[in-house]
């Protein structure tokens, strides 16, 4: 039992890491551009988009996912 209890603490706090965002710099300009991309794809005629490159496990992915989390998509009447 005391073996289940510290894996379920290890699984918890390794989740909490997981979840937790630590915002800096290259995270911040990385959302503002991909903002100013979405802005712009709505008023654009020609497609724009953004490389996103960094070493492994700085956060490229992170930034996606809260950037895509804050616009998801929706239908209008429109389509």
């Amino acid at each position: 039992p005391q073996g289940r209890i510290w894996t379920h603490l290890m699984d918890d706090l390794l989740r909490i890491v997981d979840d937790t965002l630590v915002p800096h710099p290259a995270f911040e300009e990385a959302t503002r551009r991909m903002a100013q991309c979405f802005e712009y794809a709505k008023v654009g005629r020609e497609p724009v988009g953004i490389a996103i490159l960094g070493e492994s496990r700085t956060g490229k992915s992170r930034s996606i996912e809260e950037f895509q989390a804050k616009h998801c998509p929706m239908r209008t009447e429109e389509g």
